[in-house]
C-alpha cells in the first residue's frame, strides 16, 4: 500500500472517529486516548511477534502523535516503549538515546505545565535509565513547584 494511501485512509479514519465522537458525545480527549492506546498496544503486539521493524515503524508513528498531542505523559509511554523495543538496528538512535530524548521533551512540558506528577514520573524514567543527575534534577524541580 503507498504512504499516500495509507495517509488518506488515516485521514479518513480521523474524521470518521470526530464524526462518531461528535454525535456519541465521545471527546476529542476521549478519541485520542483510544488512539494513542491502540499505538502502544500495535508497539507491544509487534514485539510480541518478533517484529522489531515493525516496532520501530509503530515506535516512530506513536512518537509523532505523542509530539503533536502537546501532553507529558505520551512521551513518557513512547519513552518507555523504546525501551521496550530495545537496539534493533530499524529504531536509530538507540533506544536509550530515543528514550532520553522523549522523556527530555516529557519534562520540558511538565515542568511547563507545572506538572509535579509529570516532573516525578520523569525522574522515574531516569533513575530507569541510570542516569542521576538528571533525576536528581527532576527532584529538586518536583520539591520547586510542591514549595511554593
Amino acid at each position: 500500500m503507498s504512504q499516500h494511501r495509507r495517509a488518506i485512509i488515516a485521514l479518513l479514519a480521523v474524521l470518521a472517529c470526530t464524526c462518531l465522537g461528535v454525535l456519541s458525545g465521545v471527546t476529542r480527549d476521549d478519541a485520542f486516548e483510544r488512539q494513542w492506546q491502540v499505538a502502544i498496544e500495535a508497539i507491544d503486539e509487534a514485539l510480541r511477534l518478533g517484529d522489531t521493524a515493525g516496532a520501530a515503524a509503530r515506535w516512530r508513528e506513536a512518537y509523532g502523535m505523542a509530539v503533536r498531542s502537546g501532553g507529558w505523559s505520551q512521551l513518557v509511554d513512547v519513552g518507555d516503549a523504546a525501551l521496550r523495543i530495545g537496539d534493533a538496528p530499524a529504531l536509530q538512535p538507540s533506544a536509550a538515546s530515543a528514550a532520553r530524548q522523549s522523556y527530555l521533551t516529557a519534562l520540558y512540558r511538565a515542568r511547563a505545565q507545572r506538572s509535579a506528577e509529570g516532573i516525578g514520573r520523569v525522574c522515574e524514567a531516569f533513575l530507569l535509565l541510570g542516569d542521576r543527575d538528571v533525576a536528581e534534577r527532576c527532584s529538586r524541580l518536583v520539591a520547586q513547584l510542591t514549595a511554593g
